[in-house]
């Protein structure tokens, strides 16, 4: 359906697992596990680096303190991610296949992999004793996940976030008219305060990058410290004095 258009950046083979030692193209990799779990991985084939640069560009990373990536895949958001992040920035890849994790773990040794659900990702950083980040990078199929999925997600991530903190996704153009997209463009605008859309055309299939701004007092689903089972341990975040709600803005 789709033309392969130049200028995607095709990673070199690596060694990953099963490969017996021998050399295995990353694709092959990244396509076999697409037919073995096609709601999770999403994609045929890893994203292009014009696609990982739009996702990362302007974001800050330099100064933040804390950056999520879910669904890290092979890393080709992760390299754009390390490359850009500050000194003392920490980052947390949260990936449910446990050989990505294993690849992304040698490949990418000053990055944190842990293999779990981005859905339970307040859980997962509270047990690392963090409770705000600065920025979440998804890497996930949206379009796949059921609703109550995708609001689970993006409710949790709003959660964690601090006061203007930025998520930023994806969503393959081919799937806009289908119902999952639809119901996912509703429950993000309806979660952040700012999302915009920006097509990015060299990447198979092309893409819209989705750009999401968190609030600068407290999450749009109306609670923080008790967000999604946030309060662990006794540990909590305290509450922001209540003002108005900020204006929302949404540009298709």
């Amino acid at each position: 359906m789709w033309g392969l258009p130049s200028g995607i950046d095709f990673p070199v083979s690596k060694r990953v697992p099963g490969s017996s030692g021998g050399l295995v193209n990353k694709h092959l990799f990244f396509f076999k596990s697409f037919l073995k779990h096609p709601n999770t991985v999403g994609a045929v084939a890893p994203s292009s680096r014009v696609l990982a640069r739009a996702m990362v560009e302007g974001k800050g990373l330099d100064r933040a303190s804390c950056v999520v990536e879910y669904g890290p895949g092979l890393g080709s958001f992760t390299k754009e991610i390390l490359a850009r992040k500050g000194r003392g920035t920490l980052y947390v890849g949260i990936e449910k296949n446990p050989e990505f994790v294993e690849v992304l773990r040698r490949e990418f040794p000053e990055g944190r992999f842990l293999v779990g659900d981005a859905g339970d990702v307040g859980e997962i950083l509270a047990g690392m004793g963090i409770f705000q980040v600065d920025l979440v990078v998804s890497g996930l199929p949206f379009a796949n996940f059921p609703p109550q999925v995708q609001r689970r997600i993006l409710e949790t991530t709003c959660a964690v976030l601090k006061p203007g903190g930025s998520f930023v996704t994806f969503n393959y153009i081919h799937t806009w008219p289908l119902q999952k997209a639809k119901a996912f463009r509703e429950k993000i605008s309806g979660v952040f305060d700012r999302v915009t859309w920006r097509p990015v055309m060299l990447n198979v299939p092309p893409a819209f990058v989705v750009n999401c701004r968190k609030g600068n007092v407290t999450c749009p689903c109306g609670r923080l410290a008790d967000c999604h089972g946030l309060r662990l341990a006794g540990k909590t975040r305290p509450e922001p004095s209540p003002a108005p709600a900020p204006e929302r803005v949404v540009t298709p």
